[in-house]
């Protein structure tokens, strides 16, 4: 018995301890799967426990996040694009698994060294609002210059490798209004579509990306069954339904891209097996496009031009791929600023690259080239 009362006074203190440091508020989240809770080991996420379906745990309520390296089920050591809450505590479980998680077994588990840690992709959106509010500029670290000028342009050239892989349409400006009437009102509308979901610079509807889980979950069954499409949702779709029933919710970026081009298809009101089909090779469904290089062949395939960034300024919309567009690697959505404004899997609000480190720049934000539909031509850099 004291035992037990020792291992919940010590709990309740680091809690006290990380509240006091961390100054802000902490909320409660009910869990909607069984989800594993990682500890840090010698700079590896490691499974601490698997903690089961309605355990409420407490966290900030700004959800401060890290992008540590992770081990899986099978022993392999991955890293992330979604990344990792860190401050985590468990509070309660649901009555049917209090036998499981008596109150000593829930005290050791809070009072693990360094804290525990759950992958973004296994809490729901906390962002009840109507719109993201526009990003707003941050000053420019070191670390962003190391990588890139002040206006966004890419510091490395790879254009050997690109032009070896994409041959003739690497950079190929095609004029919108020398197309067909029907590909020019095709390709402009689903790159406004792309826009619209993707602008982080000013007020963007939320439900782009987010809607009720078990309605993700309905649709992805039917997309993957049917192929019917859906006009909204595509981070709760991607994220927290696909990716998470097939088992890589760590690594979401090429499905989430993958979810917004189909959606923005649907929203323009065109089909987008025109494009990506199985005659092609390339499908965007999970279990083909569910991988930064196979996504990257996938638009290639499908017609839309691949643009080199050391060349080439990113407009809003764009679908950027990390250094070689290569797996494993990362993919994410243009939302502003020239490349500076990004949103992704782990960023769905969006982010400013400037104010990012030189860790996770190198990690994830590196960018090499970018997709834009066909007669969408991107500006040169100065």
């Amino acid at each position: 018995m004291l035992k037990i009362f020792l291992l919940v006074i010590l709990s309740f203190s680091q809690q006290l301890w990380a509240q006091e440091n961390y100054k802000g508020e902490f909320e409660n989240v009910r869990l909607e799967n069984n989800e594993n809770i990682r500890k840090l080991v010698n700079g590896i996420l490691e499974i601490a426990v698997v903690i089961p379906e309605g355990t409420v745990i407490q966290m900030p309520k700004s959800r401060p996040s890290v992008f540590y390296n992770y081990r899986d089920e099978s022993g392999n050591v991955l890293r992330s694009s979604s990344g990792f809450y860190s401050q985590i505590y468990i509070v309660s479980v649901t009555k049917e698994n209090e036998g499981a998680f008596p109150p000593d077994k829930i005290s050791q588990i809070n009072s693990i060294s360094n804290g525990l840690f759950i992958s973004k992709s296994a809490i729901p959106e906390s962002d009840n609002s109507i719109v993201f509010k526009p990003l707003v500029a941050s000053p420019i670290n070191s670390d962003y210059l190391f990588f890139f000028n002040k206006d966004g342009k890419s510091k490395i050239n790879r254009n050997a490798y690109f032009t070896k892989r994409f041959g003739d349409s690497l950079n190929k400006s095609i004029d919108l209004g020398k197309l067909s009437v029907r590909e020019r009102l095709k390709w402009s509308a689903i790159y406004e579509e792309l826009k619209s979901a993707g602008n982080r610079t000013g007020p963007t509807p939320t439900d782009y990306l987010y809607i009720k889980l078990n309605l993700a979950d309905k649709y992805t069954k039917a997309f993957e069954l049917t192929g019917e499409t859906r006009p909204k949702g595509a981070w709760t779709m991607a994220v927290n339904s696909t990716a998470v029933r097939h088992g890589f919710p760590n690594v979401p970026c090429a499905e989430f891209m993958s979810e917004m081009i189909r959606q923005a298809y649907n929203r323009a009101g065109y089909d987008f097996t025109e494009d990506f089909n199985y005659s092609k090779d390339n499908y965007l469904i999970w279990d083909k496009s569910a991988a930064v290089v196979n996504l990257a062949n996938s638009l290639f395939k499908g017609g839309w031009i691949p643009w080199e960034l050391n060349r080439y300024a990113p407009p809003i919309g764009a679908i950027m791929m990390h250094e070689m567009a290569t797996s494993p690697g990362h993919t994410y959505m243009i939302a502003g600023d020239d490349g500076r404004f990004i949103m992704d899997n782990g960023s769905p609000a969006g982010r400013d690259l400037r104010a990012t480190s030189k860790k996770i720049i190198d990690m994830m934000f590196n960018g090499g080239v970018f997709f834009l539909p066909p007669g969408i031509v991107p500006g040169l850099w100065p």
